[in-house]
């Protein structure tokens, strides 16, 4: 009975931890041009499209996060965010990558069945010895 109650929580505490993890990893990657090749380039092709996570820099300094909602050809739109193309001079794409998510959910994984099984054996050997 012991075993199996310890058993239905590893599994349990795997399910959450994976279920934590698979909100996923991203990479962050500089778009590296001028200012002016990158406005020209945002302007003229799909640099940026709907749906993009993007961090951008304007010419003032200030710095944006955030999910890009339209794109037209004088600035780029997101949730209560707008920014002219004529004021962006840096520009940093998140990009979700399926590798390291995979690598650290299963590291994650196994670490807690590791940790989790540890804890039930070390269970079993205090039971035992008490009888």
């Amino acid at each position: 009975m012991f075993i199996k109650k310890m058993a239905r929580r590893q599994v349990v505490a795997l399910a959450l931890v994976l279920l934590l993890l698979i909100q996923g990893c991203s990479t962050v990657r500089p778009v590296e041009m001028t200012p002016e090749v990158l406005q020209q380039q945002i302007e003229s092709t799909k640099l940026i499209e709907v749906g993009d996570s993007v961090e951008i820099v304007t010419a003032d300094g200030q710095k944006y996060e955030f999910d890009v909602t339209k794109v037209d050809k004088e600035q780029i739109i997101g949730k209560d965010v707008a920014i002219p193309i004529k004021d962006i001079v840096a520009l940093h794409t998140r990009e979700f990558s399926g590798g390291k998510t995979a690598l650290l959910v299963g590291a994650t994984a196994v670490s807690v069945w590791l940790i989790v099984s540890a804890i039930t054996v070390f269970g079993i050997l205090v039971g035992i010895f008490a009888a």
